[in-house]
C-alpha cells in the first residue's frame, strides 16, 4: 500500500475519528506545538468542533505528511486540492495483495470505518470508561452531560488517545518477535 493511504489508515486509528474526518483533515486545523488538531464544526456530525489530542505516533505520520505536502489537505489525494476518496481508501483495502497479508496475520477484511469501532473497543478494554464518548465525539446522552458537565476533557481524551497508541506499539513490537507483555494501560498508570 501506498506510503500516504497507509498513513491515512493508522492515522484514522490512532486518532479514533470518522473516515471523512480523517480524509478532510486540513493543515490550518492542525498545531503541531500543542499538539492539538481541532475539527471544525462544520466537518462534526454533531456540529461543534472537536479537539482531538495528537499522540507522538500521530505526530509521527503528519510529519512524514508534512515533507509531501505542508498546505491544504494533509492527505491529499492525485489533485493536491482534493483529498484522498473513500474509495481509494476501500479499494486499497480489498486489492489482493493487502488482503493475503490481513488473512496471514488473521484479520478479517474491514471498511475504513472498522477502524473507528476497533479503537473504541481497544480503549474500553483498557478501561477507559465513558471518556471513549468523548473521543468519538458522540452526543452526550445524559441530563448531566447535556446540560451540566462542561469540562472539556481534553487530558483525559490525550491519556485514552496514548493508552491506544501504546498497545497499538506494542502489539507491533510483538509481532516484530520482541518480548513484550501487553498489560492493561489502567493498571500500570
Amino acid at each position: 500500500m501506498q506510503l500516504p493511504l497507509r498513513d491515512l489508515l493508522l492515522f484514522q486509528l490512532l486518532t479514533a475519528v470518522r473516515p471523512s474526518e480523517a480524509r478532510e483533515a486540513d493543515w490550518q486545523e492542525i498545531e503541531l506545538r500543542t499538539r492539538t488538531w481541532i475539527i471544525p464544526q462544520k466537518r462534526m456530525k454533531m456540529d461543534k468542533p472537536h479537539l482531538v489530542p495528537l499522540t507522538s505516533p500521530v505526530v509521527e505520520i503528519l510529519r512524514r505528511m508534512q515533507d509531501l505536502n505542508s498546505q491544504g489537505y494533509v492527505f491529499a489525494g492525485e489533485k493536491p486540492e482534493r483529498p484522498f476518496s473513500l474509495q481509494a481508501l476501500g479499494h486499497a483495502l480489498r486489492r489482493e495483495a493487502n488482503l493475503e497479508i490481513l488473512k496471514q496475520h488473521g484479520v478479517a477484511p474491514f471498511q475504513p470505518h472498522d477502524l473507528r469501532r476497533t479503537a473504541a473497543t481497544i480503549m474500553r478494554r483498557l478501561k477507559f470508561g465513558l471518556v471513549v464518548d468523548r473521543v468519538l465525539a458522540h452526543a452526550p446522552q445524559s441530563i448531566t452531560d447535556k446540560h451540566y458537565d462542561l469540562h472539556d476533557y481534553e487530558r483525559e481524551k490525550a491519556e485514552a488517545l496514548q493508552g491506544l497508541a501504546d498497545h497499538l506499539l506494542a502489539i507491533e513490537a510483538k509481532a516484530r518477535g520482541e518480548n513484550v507483555e501487553l498489560v492493561d494501560f489502567v493498571a500500570s498508570r
